[in-house]
């Protein structure tokens, strides 16, 4: 492999504010025809990780220890997103530093506080996305590196979920893909799997996701695959072979592949180019036509707008969905509120979407075939399968249009409806919403952080991204059309109820978290 990661440790240990997590890694690279990140672009799970930072270590090829007699010194190669969007490399000095850097967890439980008073807003915390990308090296060095990651206590309780951060973190090894929560199945970042289960194959099942699948739920058994000269291994719709560490559609096979995964062969475009692909030029895409009503969907995540025009008396909606990034797909609709719907009613869902491509002829591993043109359906979201594949068919035709500027920058989604497959547009009242995008590939395959759902109450113009349950109030509506800019938001939720029998995050832990923020030259982009 040219990757080689040593676990050499993983404690875990508690104390009355949290659970810990402690690391001890040494990475190699020693091939330079390998391009891929070393560790691709994530978020942590825990409310935050204190490091130092990485250094190359030299080792005694012979005897496989440490040769202290060379000195070590600081390891490049460590990068975040920052807020705007951008890569940007930390300097960092192995002398004094040590770097507190903030996890999804903020986002799971301080950031939810913040977001019920919308005038704290502001204060929210920002989990920084990271990688690393290591250069090539000799056999007789390594990057080592240690990090302390504060987990959610054990018995904490998460509301989004209804249940305790324990039982949650055990769900990553122990439940099915389709079952796992919102916030771990489809995050806003990458999920890792932060504690050990029981033994895959003791389970009858494989390592796969982050989790143990089971095979019986695939209609497989090692036996089957043993009979075929065949091993059972996690593995993509193209047959590519993952150590079960991958995000994306994987799903347990008998197969004697051992092709590794590769990233999905990107649009021609892609990625979009800086110097014509501007905030200025897509300020002037989003404006194009006139909406009475604005709801900007942009966060420090993804870049879309939503413009819409109530006809009372026509019962329908003149709306518009422009999106900052490439025609991969687009899709607007509905949100399932059935109580028992998946991923938070994505699932279910009935939608408009845009594909540059006949879906009908959609491969899994060949993607969308560009050569059939543009075409856009209706579609149902399978209420069981998320991935593309389980629901391809257009259950309807659909008279919306896409507009793609000249540079093929920009994405828009514009249409004028009634309803959606089965679902009727309350004109008069209140929707809720999902939108979703892929800039990147045309294989329909994830959307990234390129989704929101989000409220409407269509005559009046007051929206918000989330629902009022959620308490995630943007507060960003605006008639456009009005020479003031007036905001105007949806209803303040009520404060939840305690849940008995579970504790909940002190505040120490969140007053430790803001000072960290402030403390960290990391976090300052």
């Amino acid at each position: 492999m040219i990757h080689k990661l040593t676990l050499l440790c993983n404690l875990a240990f508690s104390n009355r504010n949290g659970e810990h997590l402690e690391h001890f890694h040494s990475y190699q690279k020693m091939s330079e025809n390998d391009s891929s990140d070393t560790i691709e672009v994530h978020t942590d799970q825990g409310l935050f990780i204190a490091f130092t930072p990485a250094l190359i270590s030299s080792y005694d090829e012979g005897t496989g220890k440490p040769d202290l007699s060379n000195p070590m010194k600081e390891s490049e190669g460590f990068f975040i997103e920052t807020s705007e969007g951008k890569t940007a490399m930390v300097d960092f000095s192995s002398e004094d530093d040590l770097v507190f850097m903030l996890g999804d967890g903020v986002n799971q439980y301080v950031n939810t506080k913040l977001n019920k008073d919308k005038h704290s807003l502001s204060k929210a915390l920002r989990a920084t996305p990271h990688a690393v990308k290591l250069q090539a090296h000799g056999k007789h060095l390594a990057r080592v590196w240690y990090g302390l990651m504060v987990l959610p206590p054990t018995s904490a309780y998460s509301e989004a979920d209804e249940m305790t951060y324990g039982e949650i973190r055990n769900l990553l090894t122990r439940t099915k893909n389709e079952d796992i929560p919102v916030g771990l199945g489809c995050s806003s970042t990458q999920m890792r799997a932060l504690e050990g289960g029981d033994d895959c194959f003791e389970q009858g099942a494989v390592q796969c996701w982050h989790r143990c699948m089971l095979l019986e739920d695939y209609g497989l058994t090692f036996d089957m695959c043993t009979e075929e000269n065949h091993a059972v291994k996690c593995v993509n719709p193209r047959d590519q072979v993952s150590t079960g560490e991958n995000h994306g559609d994987f799903f347990p096979k008998c197969t004697d592949s051992v092709e590794e995964v590769t990233p999905y062969p990107t649009i021609p475009s892609y990625p979009q180019d800086p110097e014509v692909c501007t905030a200025e030029a897509f300020d002037e895409f989003k404006m194009q036509g006139e909406y009475m009503y604005n709801l900007n969907l942009t966060t420090d995540r993804t870049n879309a707008d939503f413009y819409w025009t109530p006809n009372k008396d026509a019962g329908t909606i003149k709306g518009r969905l422009a999106f900052n990034g490439q025609f991969g797909y687009i899709a607007f609709g509905f949100l399932n509120l059935a109580e028992d719907a998946r991923h938070k009613g994505m699932n279910g869902g009935h939608i408009i979407m845009a594909t540059p491509g006949d879906p009908d002829l959609y491969s899994a591993k060949f993607g969308l075939d560009v050569s059939t043109g543009t075409h856009i359906n209706e579609f149902m979201i399978d209420e069981n399968g998320s991935s593309f594949r389980h629901w391809y068919t257009p259950v309807g035709e659909s008279d919306a249009t896409v507009t793609i500027d000249d540079n093929e920058c920009f994405t828009s989604l514009e249409f004028e409806i009634n309803k959606i497959y089965l679902t009727d547009i309350d004109v008069e009242g209140t929707n809720i919403m999902q939108w979703a995008a892929n800039p990147v590939d045309r294989f329909a395959g994830y959307h990234s952080r390129n989704r929101a759902y989000f409220t409407v109450e269509w005559m009046t113009g007051k929206a918000f991204i989330g629902r009022e349950e959620d308490f995630v109030v943007s507060d960003e509506t605006v008639a456009v059309s009005d020479e003031t800019e007036e905001t105007d938001g949806g209803k303040e939720p009520e404060a939840p109820t305690e849940t008995s029998g579970s504790s909940k995050l002190t505040t120490s832990i969140m007053g430790l978290a803001i000072a960290f923020l402030s403390l960290s030259h990391v976090m300052r982009f």
